[in-house]
């Protein structure tokens, strides 16, 4: 059996990357109503930016399924697109890890829940919304990887969805913890230890 062709590899590697983030969210969101604590001022923007960082997805996954997407390759080196796919495995990991620390306490909307309390332990020590830290880490690591133009939308989708959204959920954090999360927020970064 010939061995499989870098291209094709890095292809069936995407794929694998893009089902274990798409299982990640259904696994998080099962048995997740709709809740009536949602503080989403702005609900059609939520939805739209949802709709867009899906829409975002599924060109990613055509990339992996289609046949023959080559016409929309650029050229990166091998080394880059191997960094790629380490990118986006270490942003599912953050992403699940985030996750694992807030279990019921995480929701896909901006909410504070019955008997909520601000978690600090863990990845969140060091930066307050690792979630959104993985999406950029793994949408970085899906342009490297795919080296496609299907795979350079979701970075600037999810960009976007944070930049619009961060502010607002900073603000409930404040509202509810006070100087709880005042103190935490002076200690910690909102999405790179250090930076930002």
């Amino acid at each position: 059996m010939p061995p499989i062709e870098l291209p094709l590899l890095f292809r069936i590697i995407t794929g694998f990357l893009l089902v274990m983030q798409t299982l990640s969210r259904l696994w998080m969101t099962r048995n997740k109503p709709l809740s009536e604590n949602s503080r989403f001022s702005h609900r059609s923007r939520e939805q739209f930016f949802i709709r867009l960082t899906g829409g975002a997805m599924m060109l990613a996954y055509l990339y992996a399924i289609l046949p023959d997407s080559s016409s929309l390759d650029f050229m990166l080196p091998g080394l880059l697109r191997w960094t790629g796919a380490a990118l986006m495995l270490g942003g599912n990991i953050l992403f699940i890890l985030a996750y694992l620390h807030l279990g019921k306490l995480w929701s896909p909307e901006l909410e504070i829940q019955p008997g909520h309390r601000l978690v600090i332990r863990g990845i969140y020590r060091f930066i307050r919304h690792p979630m959104y830290t993985g999406f950029l880490i793994f949408g970085l690591g899906l342009i490297l990887l795919s080296a496609n133009l299907f795979g350079c939308v979701y970075l600037p989708a999810v960009t976007a969805m944070i930049i619009t959204r961060l502010p607002s959920e900073e603000q409930l954090l404040t509202e509810e913890f006070g100087e709880e999360y005042l103190d935490y927020k002076s200690k910690t970064s909102a999405l790179i230890p250090g930076i930002f």
